[in-house]
């Protein structure tokens, strides 16, 4: 089973204390036992000091050294305990310098570890060649040193500290951690009850740390998934009206005629039902293109030039208008395909409402290229000016000029725009509509920074 964060930290943080502590009290145990062993290295000293002066003044040979917490053992050469301290009568002699026997001209000065000479604990051994009666022998002065862990006691209250320190960090950071998760633990408990039937709620918001920044994260994205659900919801009944419409009519115009068959005009029925399924065709069609549209980002790039893209398309549409044409040279990076289908979508709208004359100008304008198609229709009324970029929004002019337009021309044409990193709007000129696409012009054709693009005049 898998620990929650709260408890994984708070082991984390308990063992990083314990291994903390261990290194500490190894450290101090080592530091506290060097000090011991020099302090055990100065008292053989001084006991060795004081026996010799002992000797060199002729005084008794006592051996007693309680006052340096030291003893000691005069071996001649022949193994024979000369004199000792208490501690050490009746021990064999001491064997010497380990791998020399006899100590050398020089003081030599070892630790020992416990042994059969003095199994107790390990000891400090300060051996040297001194006269004694007419002849050289060797002190050994010994001073008992503590084990490398000192003491059981100690290590037992060391130990007994590290889990104390382990356990109080442990549960600091886990009282800490409980507070700090407090806030994502209501992000979450909130979050399990919003339901795609309610997408208003929102979850609380704190202060400026990690947590406050998470819910407010959190909000804003299901502030667009709200809209998304909003507007997928105005999607499908828009959709759903616009395909009742003319299946309804087909379904109507055929249960007349077997209704009647005696008094239908199969031609006429015929073009009717050709009609609407024409219109469910080009709605179909719209539908599958916005889709592929969300899922790319704007198709295979290549430099287009605008005022060619516009003579093109302008050569093969029938025209119901005149269409006048103010052309320089523009280039952009773009999709050849759907830049068409975005200029036709506008020559479309502008053949729908003019009354006689639509323009087409390109250019460019401040590093950007341009190209507007305008008509000398009624125009648009600025509430509405942003509202026909919604799928499925015709105006009540478009429907009574074109009952079989589908109401996605437009916001295909934006979504275009959009993938090519541009805008599409409708401008602030007049008579008539004037819908103002801006993309990014191809940098290495750009011939100056300023403008190429004539002022439209009316």
């Amino acid at each position: 089973m898998k620990r929650s964060i709260r408890a994984q930290a708070a082991i984390l943080a308990a063992a990083v204390m314990a291994v903390a502590g261990v290194v500490l009290c190894a450290v101090f145990v080592q530091g506290a036992r060097h000090e011991m062993v020099a302090e055990a290295v100065r008292d053989g000293v001084r006991a060795s000091t004081s026996v010799l002066e002992r000797i060199n003044h002729g005084r008794s040979l006592d051996l007693r050294l309680r006052e340096y917490r030291s003893f000691a053992q005069i071996v001649d050469d022949s193994g024979r305990v000369l004199a000792a301290s208490p501690e050490l009568r009746g021990k064999a002699p001491f064997s010497g310098v380990p791998g020399r026997g006899r100590p050398t001209a020089q003081t030599r000065t070892f630790e020992l570890a416990p042994s059969a000479f003095h199994p107790a604990s390990a000891l400090e051994v300060d051996a040297q060649r001194i006269p004694f009666a007419g002849r050289t022998v060797s002190l050994y002065t010994f001073s008992p040193v503590p084990p490398p862990y000192i003491s059981g006691p100690l290590v037992a209250a060391l130990a007994v500290w590290t889990a104390l320190v382990a356990a109080v960090s442990g549960a600091i950071v886990w009282w800490w951690m409980g507070r700090r998760l407090r806030g994502v633990e209501a992000i979450r408990r909130d979050l399990a009850e919003i339901t795609v039937t309610d997408l208003s709620r929102r979850v609380p918001e704190g202060g400026r740390d990690e947590v406050g920044r998470l819910a407010t994260t959190v909000n804003e994205t299901l502030d667009r998934l709200e809209e998304a659900v909003e507007q997928q919801r105005r999607f499908t009944a828009d959709v759903s009206h616009d395909l009742r419409t003319p299946i309804a009519a087909m379904q109507l115009e055929l249960e007349d005629a077997l209704d009647h068959p005696e008094d239908v005009d199969w031609v006429t029925s015929g073009e009717a039902m050709r009609a609407g399924l024409t219109r469910l065709h080009a709605i179909v069609a719209d539908l599958l293109h916005l889709a592929r549209l969300d899922a790319e980002d704007g198709g295979a790039r290549e430099a287009v030039e605008l005022s060619a893209l516009v003579r093109r398309e302008l050569a093969s549409r029938q025209r119901r208008v005149e269409v006048r044409r103010v052309l320089s040279e523009a280039v952009v990076d773009g999709d050849d395909v759907q830049l068409a289908r975005l200029l036709n979508n506008l020559l479309d709208n502008a053949e729908r409402h003019a009354r006689s004359v639509i323009t087409v100008m390109v250019g460019q304008q401040d590093g950007q290229a341009v190209l507007t198609v305008s008509d000398d229709g009624i125009g648009i009324a600025p509430e509405d000016r942003e509202r026909i970029f919604q799928r499925f929004v015709r105006l009540a002019a478009s429907r009574s000029r074109d009952r079989s337009g589908t109401g996605l021309g437009l916001p295909i044409a934006r979504r275009i725009a959009h993938a090519h990193g541009g805008t599409l709007e409708v401008a602030e000129q007049g008579p008539g509509a004037c819908f103002v696409l801006r993309l990014p012009a191809d940098p290495a054709d750009q011939t100056s920074t300023g403008s190429s693009f004539p002022e439209r005049t009316s």
